[in-house]
């Protein structure tokens, strides 16, 4: 294996360029191929009851799949497309906000699943009539539906196979099991690779009981049967592989593998239009028929994605037709008959599988964002047929969604009804899969994380048979929340899979990995699409603004045909969740007082009325509002909402950007004096507020500035403090930072240039002001600096008008030698005109120059000459 893949490796880095210029020339929209290959398996045995099989009780004794190596291939060549986040991509079907559908989304089931020490683990699973069906890297156990007790497993994967069967020796994974629910049997499979040919091993159930015994069969594949990923089609089980170099579509008889045939024909294919991506990887999706069938007659079908950032013409989806002649194997085709163009998306995090963020390492996981996820489901409703599918696209080189479709067809080719991108927040999600049920309900699960608070978890959403176009509006809940992040490797998935409980047609299963404390762990889940509500059809309308102040203003509306309306109101963004469906909200019109709705959005008023004033709002801040029309019945909200938005008059208070340190060491500043500021104290935390804390500075006055820390032991700490001297919310000024110097193996010691002067210049802004102190181990914080060793500490400095007393030796205003300090007064100075001043001259402000100063006070006797002009502040 390892030959194979240096072989491959070595072609690929010596003509990339011929290769995928090749694979984009070659693109043919009507090209029809004919088999490259029509074999029978080479072996078939019927197993023993899988109920009977040995129970592995330690996972570790498994026989492990090659997860150091496995699917290497998968992303042979880097660096030929390297991502492109530089413009933003317009996404018109982006939901940026949770859906509002609460009420009935608890989970009917949530059990767990089988462990799994291989990377990826390659859970999947599916639901029959009477069990559960899962399986992992590298074994399987099957499940009672009713209460997720265990039928038979877990067991390696093999034990499905005898051990005569060829390829059956090994325990290689990949492994796949779906319900044939039209011959109410089980369909599995997995490949074999650890002898000199690679094998696909399949198994159907002699029955609908699982635990009982299987039909298995071998055969020998050309090059690896890499990702593989099935589909159950009325006329053969229909098979993709990641095989670049060819031989990469495939279906198998149905009928004779359902009868137990010995010889069950494999038809397969050449791709001749398979998607170029940044890796070489890719695997086409077979549909997979659930509920009835296709119209008779009609192709098995496959379907994938291409993206145009990785050398595609376009972005676009594309379907393929298989057309298998049991009768005349040699007279099968297959082609490419559809290209759909969808919306801009990137499918490229990077030249490299590290892409997802995960808490506190710097391990990222693997996006799999080149191909459309397991599964592809295909319905028949009456004539109108439905696709639904998935796949990851990169927000950012740290950050994915989940892009989905639903495609239909009643009668010519299909066209897409639905595309959505589910990107509620800055939360990753990916690995996703998606199914719809008998209602036509759609329900997608996932795996999440974020690269500061969410660990690998499992959660899932919905829509709403009533739902607006491209919008999961079932509000996401959490099937498993982690509480660890996976190390040393980035493999994650790869793959996950949700199916429909074929007893009621409406009940979703769902199966997802999760980073245990030290293996996968995986959950088992079901759950229904909650009902949906009738909401008012007329949103209020006409929205508008009176009676703007600093610190309140009116909004007013008017109604649509709601029995009541709901305000909400969010400060400087647009308002980015809307209400839940089932849910009463209490109103407060002093903004950020009413119930909050996820993070910022806050309600302001709640009745039946047309206007309403908020108040409490900041001084020259904008805010945004969304008005939504509800039943008070059942609380069916509207939505989207009417929006608007103003900005209150005034000046806007600033804010200064966060910054902390951590609370694992002692790191940190333990005095700082300044003026009559005073504060000693021991580390409270990462960042310690003490804005509490004043003290008077005088402009152009010199004051020294005294900082001591705690250097934790026998180390190095610098100590930087800012002072925002302009008021404009940052230290990036010049003038603005000042070195404290180091300090080492103390306690409670000064560092190296304490006290230092600190004086104020001429031209700060008079008010209050931001200092800010931060100690960091080894080496020189930033002002905006978080999670480092040390602690950060911010206090407030108040700006006094500077004294400046009239020397008076000559009459001219703007000498410096005619002032006390030096300095020829500003806006910042208050000034004082001896009635005898040392050098016995009087002022003369000459025509032409403005003397611009705080105050001026003339002492009894003094005066002034003014040939120019004189402003008064105050």
């Amino acid at each position: 294996m390892m030959m194979r893949i240096f072989k491959v490796v070595f072609l690929l880095m010596v003509i990339p360029g011929l290769l995928f210029s090749q694979k984009k020339s070659n693109l043919n929209h009507h090209l029809v191929v004919v088999p490259s290959v029509i074999k029978t398996p080479i072996g078939f045995s019927i197993s023993a009851p899988l109920r009977e099989a040995p129970i592995i009780i330690d996972k570790n004794d498994a026989t492990e799949e090659f997860y150091m190596n496995k699917h290497r291939d998968r992303k042979i060549n880097p660096h030929i497309f390297p991502p492109d986040f530089s413009k933003a991509i317009p996404d018109p079907g982006e939901q940026t906000i949770m859906g509002d559908v609460l009420s009935g989304r608890s989970l009917q089931k949530n059990f767990p699943g089988q462990n799994s020490s291989s990377y990826p683990p390659d859970c999947s699973g599916t639901v029959g009539s009477d069990y559960y069906f899962q399986v992992v890297n590298v074994t399987y156990q099957i499940f009672n539906k009713s209460d997720g007790s265990s039928a038979a497993g877990p067991s390696n994967l093999n034990s499905i196979f005898n051990s005569g069967l060829p390829g059956a020796n090994c325990n290689s994974g990949d492994p796949i099991v779906l319900w044939d629910e039209q011959a109410d049997r089980w369909l599995f499979a997995e490949f074999s690779l650890c002898g000199s040919n690679d094998y696909m091993l399949i198994a159907v159930s002699t029955t609908n009981d699982p635990t009982g015994t299987w039909y298995s069969w071998s055969y020998d594949v050309a090059d690896m049967p890499d990702y593989m990923k099935f589909g159950i089609w009325q006329d053969g089980y229909y098979m993709a592989t990641n095989t670049s170099a060819g031989n990469d579509v495939y279906v198998f008889d149905r009928d004779a593998m359902i009868s137990g045939s010995g010889s069950p024909v494999m038809i397969g294919f050449d791709n001749p239009n398979r998607p170029t991506t940044f890796d070489g990887f890719h695997c086409l999706l077979p549909l997979d028929n659930d509920g009835a069938w296709a119209p008779a007659g009609t192709p098995g079908q496959f379907i994938t994605i291409a993206d145009d950032g990785q050398s595609n013409p376009a972005d676009e989806l594309r379907i393929y037709e298989l057309d298998a002649d049991w009768t005349t194997p040699s007279n099968s085709t297959f082609s490419m008959v559809q290209q759909l163009p969808v919306n801009a998306f990137n499918g490229n995090f990077s030249n490299d599988w590290n892409n997802i963020p995960q808490p506190g390492t710097g391990q990222t996981l693997d996006g799999i964002s080149t191909v459309l996820m397991f599964r592809a489901q295909y319905r028949n409703f009456n004539g109108t047929q439905k696709i639904v599918c998935n796949h990851t696209i990169a927000e950012s080189a740290t950050e994915s969604a989940i892009r989905w479709y639903e495609l239909e067809k009643t009668t010519g080719s299909w066209s897409i009804a639905q595309q959505g991108t589910y990107n509620p927040d800055n939360v990753s999600r990916w690995n996703g899969s998606i199914a719809m049920n008998d209602n036509g309900e759609i329900a997608m699960g996932y795996s999440v994380s974020d690269g500061t608070s969410i660990y690998p978890g499992i959660r899932y959403c919905a829509q709403t048979t009533n739902a607006p176009q491209n919008t999961m509006d079932v509000a996401e809940v959490s099937i498993w929340d982690g509480s660890f992040s996976q190390t040393l490797y980035n493999r994650w998935g790869d793959y996950s899979n949700i199916s429909v409980d074929p007893g009621d047609g409406t009940t979703f299963w769902y199966t997802n990995e999760y980073k245990s404390s030290s293996s996968h762990g995986t959950r088992i889940a079901s759950f229904t699409v909650p009902l949906s509500c009738t909401a008012p059809t007329v949103q209020a309308a006409a929205f508008s603004v009176a009676a703007i102040h600093d610190n309140d203003l009116t909004i007013n509306w008017t109604r649509g045909n709601g029995t009541h309306v709901l305000v909400i109101a969010r400060e400087a963004d647009m308002v980015n969740q809307g209400p839940v469906t089932g849910t009463n909200y209490n109103a407060n019109a002093s903004f950020s007082d009413g119930d909050a709705i996820g993070s910022g959005n806050y309600v302001l008023y709640n009745g039946t009325g047309t206007s309403v004033i908020t108040t409490s709002l900041q001084a020259g801040t904008a805010y945004h509002f969304s008005i939504h029309e509800y039943s008070i019945s059942d609380f069916c909200y509207l939505s989207p909402g009417l929006t608007g938005s103003a900005t209150t008059t005034g000046v806007a208070p600033c804010t200064i950007c966060t910054a902390n340190g951590n609370t694992t060491w002692e790191t940190s500043t333990t005095y700082v004096g300044l003026n009559t500021l005073s504060n000693a104290s021991a580390k409270p935390g990462a960042y310690s507020d003490y804005t509490n804390l004043s003290t008077n500075l005088g402009v152009a006055w010199t004051y020294p500035l005294n900082v001591r820390v705690n250097t934790d032991g026998n180390y190095t700490v610098n100590t930087i403090v800012w002072v925002d001297w302009n008021q404009d919310c940052d230290f990036s000024d010049s003038g603005e930072t000042y070195d404290l110097g180091t300090a080492s193996n103390t306690a409670d010691g000064a560092t190296s240039l304490s006290p230092l002067n600190i004086t104020v210049p001429v031209d700060a802004m008079l008010g209050n002001t931001i200092m800010r102190v931060s100690t960091k181990y080894y080496a020189d914080p930033t002002f905006c600096e978080t999670g480092f060793d040390g602690e950060v500490e911010d206090y407030t400095l108040t700006l006094i008008p500077g004294q400046s007393v009239w020397l008076g030796n000559s009459v001219d205003w703007n000498a410096t030698t005619n002032w006390e300090n030096g300095i020829v007064p500003t806006s910042s100075f208050m000034v004082t005109i001896p009635a005898f001043p040392t050098g016995g001259h009087s002022p003369t402000i000459p025509i032409g120059i403005n003397a611009v100063c705080y105050s001026i006070t003339l002492e009894n006797g003094s005066t002034i000459t003014i040939n120019g002009n004189l402003e008064v502040i105050k």
